[in-house]
């Protein structure tokens, strides 16, 4: 399997300010080559947010269960990933950018073969084996880094922004034990 691994850095808390770029080109899980080089950001005259990337795409619309997922936290939605992880997918670690805090948190909700043996997401240098079909509060912030061992892995990661509302839905569908 082939695959490039891209990462944009921004320079601040908008989302257009990217201020440099990396590359690393793999052939199974060897990398071959990288490159990575310092861009000039744009200038724009407002800030883009979390909520300027909210618009349902084609995949929302063909899969009725992330739609269901997606739906029960808006208006209060961000961006929303969703990435099929094949075997020997890998994700290099990386933080992801400061913008999204303070009034945003992200949750990541596995499915397909994401099982111990097949997926590891790696939090901080930890494994982190979630459970499929679970949601799960994850700082993207720390490092972090993808592993799969297997075809037909996914991740959902959904920007949910912090209010009393989306707080009050997460400690609902709280799992006491």
């Amino acid at each position: 399997m082939k695959f490039l691994s891209i990462d944009f850095e921004t320079a601040n808390d908008s989302l257009m300010s990217a201020c440099a770029i990396g590359s690393v080109y793999f052939e199974g899980t060897n990398p071959e080559s990288k490159n990575s080089s310092l861009i000039k950001p744009p200038i724009f005259h407002r800030k883009l947010k979390e909520e300027n990337f909210n618009t349902p795409t084609e995949v929302y619309k063909k899969i009725p269960g992330i739609a269901k997922l997606v739906d029960v936290f808006a208006p209060d939605i961000g961006r929303v990933h969703l990435l099929r992880v094949d075997q020997g997918g890998f994700f290099p670690p990386h933080r992801d950018f400061h913008g999204v805090a303070p009034e945003y948190f992200r949750l990541l909700c596995v499915f397909g073969k994401c099982k111990p043996e097949n997926f590891v997401h790696m939090l901080n240098g930890k494994p982190m084996y979630p459970d499929p079909g679970f949601l799960y509060f994850v700082n993207f912030q720390l490092d972090h880094s993808v592993f799969s061992f297997s075809d037909g892995l996914y991740a959902l990661i959904l920007t949910v922004k912090l209010n009393q509302r989306t707080t009050d839905i997460i400690l609902k569908n709280t799992m006491a034990e």
